[in-house]
């Protein structure tokens, strides 16, 4: 799927806040040309009126004898400044009188674009004629018509334009300096909600919002901090629920060894006198059951080493009696005696270790005996290391706001192994390790051996956030 690429709502705002500006700006240039364009016209049709008052008072005074002698139309007189850049041309009705005059215009140099030029002539048509019908008496006489030079238009329409330009050129930019400033400070809160958001995804839930000024902020705070405080007491819940779970298992593992010890064993004890008992008979007298006999003590024998392994893997009552260390230490030689020198296992530990306290040392116990088990079944590693020590909260402080001191367990090996197919893994004892983990309000993480193999680094507060 193509990925989106996506601006912040900062750089939005200021490009939406430039389009709309330059949208106004159009807008406004077209209205200003245009009331521009309309006064112009209304200043060529002001001329034509004078004009047209000139020539019907020359007709009044030829006809009445005071100038006979003058040719008419006489558009001398009008030679002056506000007829700059204006052809005049006067035509009479049987088109026997004709006269022209232009008077230069103002225009020095052309100073604007051609593009300017030719989309300004296409919307207004500067160069268009104003024609002004003259009579005298209520009867035509001719018509003056007036035809105006279309570079003083545009060259108005053009100064008009620069001026409408830099005015908007330094009003937007003191808008936009000042929108990042104050929308900057505006938007800050939703670094500090991504922020908390991030928080809460990666399992902190102890954060919350501060109060903000801008309701739509504050409304967001108060649901995200709702959310948080609300997660929290159910992972809280669930972790002491899990916790009591495990109390139970570990009571219903006790009783199993009890019972298999007691019971079981004793009948395996029992059965393996009379195997004995039976093979020295047919030894003496039936030497064809020899050999059954013998498999039955061995099977025998092979049902009682079972048993004594799974009560070394059922029974934590070493833990009360010995300590975490002892127990692990133990363990770590059972492992190593079991593993047929295929595998082999070294623990280092901390010497302050068995002050942990007890709900937390039977947890980390099957948390290694899992994970060891782990490595034993489908890792393939020739090497494995326990590392368990306690971090001080002064250390600890350094790259974790908790204010209590931190168990720090790290299990790794050399063998084959994926950290993603672990982490997200729904085997049994990968679960149980996380379950545990979380209950004690613990982390895990998983990442990749060098050069091949995994690491387990598991932390977990020593203060629980929950009873016991």
């Amino acid at each position: 799927m193509r990925s989106i690429s996506s601006i912040g709502l900062q750089q939005y705002l200021l490009g939406l806040i430039f389009i709309i500006a330059t949208l106004c700006l159009l807008s406004t240039a077209v209205y200003i040309l245009y009331q521009g364009h309309i006064e112009f016209q209304h200043e060529l049709s002001k001329k034509a009126d004078t004009l047209d008052k000139h020539l019907q008072l020359q007709l009044i005074l030829i006809k009445a004898g005071y100038k006979a002698n003058q040719h008419f139309p006489n558009l001398s007189p009008v030679h002056n400044q506000d007829y700059q850049g204006l052809c005049l041309q006067y035509t009479a009705t049987d088109d026997s009188i004709e006269r022209n005059s232009c008077y230069g215009g103002l225009v020095a140099e052309k100073n604007w674009p051609l593009w300017f030029e030719k989309l300004y002539s296409w919307s207004f048509n500067p160069s268009n004629k104003l024609v002004r019908l003259i009579t005298y008496n209520h009867n035509p006489h001719g018509k003056l018509t007036l035809t105006p030079d279309p570079e003083i238009e545009i060259n108005r329409a053009w100064h008009i334009l620069k001026k409408l330009l830099g005015l908007y050129t330094v009003t937007l930019s003191s808008l936009c300096v000042s929108l990042y400033f104050f929308l900057g400070r505006a938007l800050k809160p939703a670094d500090m909600i991504i922020s908390d958001l991030k928080n809460i995804t990666q399992g902190d839930l102890s954060t919350r919002l501060p109060t903000f000024n801008i309701s739509e902020w504050q409304r967001m705070a108060k649901a995200i901090n709702h959310l948080s405080a609300s997660l929290e007491k159910s992972i809280n819940d669930q972790n002491q629920l899990t916790l009591k779970l495990m109390s139970v298992r570990e009571e219903e593992r006790r009783f199993l060894t009890r019972e298999l010890h007691d019971e079981f064993g004793q009948c395996l004890a029992g059965m393996q006198a009379t195997a004995f008992s039976m093979l020295q008979t047919t030894k003496e007298k039936y030497q064809e059951l020899v050999g059954d006999c013998q498999n039955i003590a061995d099977i025998n024998s092979l049902m009682m080493e079972h048993l004594r392994h799974l009560l070394q893997q059922l029974n934590l009552s070493n833990i009360d009696e010995l300590g975490l260390t002892a127990s692990l230490k133990s363990m770590i030689s059972n492992w190593n005696a079991h593993s047929g020198k295929k595998t082999k296992y070294v623990i280092k530990l901390d010497a302050d270790i068995d002050q942990i306290p007890i709900i937390i040392s039977n947890q980390l116990f099957r948390i290694i005996q899992e994970a060891l088990t782990n490595v034993a079944k489908h890792s393939q590693a020739k090497n494995a290391k326990v590392k368990l020590e306690i971090i001080p909260s002064s250390i600890s402080n350094i790259t974790n706001s908790s204010t209590t001191d931190m168990i720090n367990l790290t299990i790794s090996d050399d063998g084959i192994a994926n950290n993603m197919m672990l982490e997200y893994s729904k085997g049994i004892g990968l679960l149980g390790i996380r379950e545990r983990v979380m209950a004690l309000g613990g982390t895990i993480r998983f990442s990749t051996n060098q050069p091949s193999g995994l690491i387990i680094q598991v932390g977990i507060p020593i203060q629980i956030p929950f009873k016991s």
